[in-house]
């Protein structure tokens, strides 16, 4: 006979989790660094146990993944004791990214508890991705950081120390001149750099510099720390635009230190093949926040419920913030549609896309028809649609154009003639919440009708 479970008597201060952490070791690191022991985090990856293994307190009197928060009363609920929970406390925050293994039925955690999501974005900075999670720095610690770290400027050292490798390196009044041949092309030893140590809030953050180059293409900088080579871990790489005699600036990430745990010693460039660059102003920053570059969604039949079956019915009861003028290939029919839209609004609570939407007529019935959304419920898809804005980060949101699995004539005209209610929770993607928008894409698989558009206040 084997018992079940084997009853431990913990000790104050004793590890609370046994066995293999290793693949949250950086994590651990981190939060060891910059958190002091009744420190924590907010977690939004469905992944409730990294308390226990990181060490850190439950910033809330429940333990469950974010999976179970999705309903607005539980997030409100969960909300209202992480602001009563001292906000110093909890300097960190931990979202998805494009890490995955945090989608539930198809939708990933920020956008089922879209709250929480916006209150990481309003109240937290992105750091950088640690053991694949976007790791967020609570917007209180990013700016007390930014007032204790100033500028450093970095000169060039005399040519003859250069280290460089199928290229031609030169110094003149410009600054230095590059000249890339084939193959493995890099420079190292070019800048004096001072012995700072780095760390992961208050530190340098990026190394910026202006340009000027031939080409457009990776320029991958790999930065030196004290007892460690150059390596791929310790580098990252920016995307140079060929510009002729235009300056350009560039801001290059440091990677993530613990906290004066790296001391910087020398600064390689691996620039792009058969490239002319003339380089100059090179200065260690505090930096912007970490550059998310990208973000897409599939909401699937979720604005379709937002805008018809909602309880809260924020439709009606959300404030208009700007109706939308629309041209007339919006209301005659299209597959591709932009528009401009105002780039200042009211984003404190959130915003909704609002477009009321008429459908094509189903295909006959001898046609292959789409897949059903949902056969028990009976919705059908008639296609998606996508809306797409911003330029950095990029978002991008595609979601289910649906109608009845049963059409009848009458309600034919409602999806056909007539026009159904799509919700979409723009704020609940950072790609919103970080920048102006001033224009919407909107790119459809089959021939719509877009009737009103609008975007509202966030409830």
């Amino acid at each position: 006979w084997c018992k079940p479970f084997l009853f431990h008597s913990w000790t104050k201060g004793e590890p609370r989790a046994v066995g293999n952490t290793q693949p949250y070791a950086a994590l651990k690191r981190l939060f060891d660094s910059e958190m002091k022991p009744r420190d924590t985090f907010l977690n939004l990856l469905n992944a409730p146990l990294l308390y226990t293994v990181l060490d850190r307190e439950v910033p809330d009197s429940f333990f469950l993944p974010v999976m179970f928060y999705a309903t607005d009363s539980v997030q409100d609920i969960y909300l209202k004791r992480i602001r009563a929970f001292d906000s110093d406390r909890v300097p960190f925050a931990l979202l998805p990214g494009n890490a995955g293994m945090t989608e539930v039925d198809g939708m990933p955690a920020p956008l089922q508890s879209y709250r929480l999501a916006e209150h990481v974005y309003r109240n937290y900075v992105p750091l950088g991705v640690v053991d694949g999670w976007e790791t967020w720095v609570s917007r209180t610690r990013w700016e007390r950081a930014r007032a204790a770290v100033s500028e450093v400027k970095l000169p060039f050292r005399e040519v003859a120390s250069f280290f460089q490798q199928s290229l031609d390196a030169s110094l003149d009044a410009d600054g230095l001149s590059l000249r890339a041949g084939v193959g493995d092309t890099q420079i190292h030893h070019f800048l004096d750099v001072p012995k700072l140590h780095f760390g992961a809030v208050r530190s340098h953050h990026a190394l910026r510099f202006r340009y000027r180059s031939t080409r457009a293409g990776p320029l991958q900088v790999f930065f030196r720390f004290s007892g460690r080579d150059y390596n791929e871990a310790d580098s990252s790489q920016v995307a140079i635009a060929a510009g002729g005699n235009a300056w350009q600036e560039a801001w290059v990430p440091v990677p993530l230190q613990n906290r004066g745990g790296a001391a910087l010693e020398d600064i390689r460039l691996d620039p792009p093949n058969a490239t002319e660059m003339v380089l100059r102003d090179f200065e260690l920053v505090f930096g912007k926040p970490f550059d998310i570059r990208r973000q897409s969604v599939k909401m699937r039949m979720l604005p379709f419920v937002w805008g018809n079956f909602d309880s809260k019915s924020a439709v009606r009861n959300t404030a208009v913030l700007e109706e939308i003028a629309l041209p007339e290939s919006a209301v005659r029919g299209f597959t591709h549609l932009s528009f401009p839209i105002q780039p200042q609004v009211d984003k404190t609570s959130g915003n909704y896309l609002h477009l009321c939407i008429s459908l094509p007529p189903p295909p006959p019935p001898n046609k292959a028809e789409s897949d059903t959304v949902d056969r028990t419920t009976g919705w059908k898809k008639a296609g998606k649609l996508k809306v797409q804005y911003g330029k950095s980060p990029q978002g991008t949101i595609e979601f289910d154009l649906v109608r009845p699995l049963e059409v009848g004539r009458a309600l034919l005209q409602e999806y056909t003639n007539g026009c159904k209610d799509y919700l979409v929770r723009l704020s609940s993607q950072w790609a919103w919440m970080a920048q102006p928008v001033d224009q919407l894409v909107l790119e459809s698989s089959v021939p719509i009708r877009l009737r009103a558009a609008s975007i509202r206040k966030g409830d």
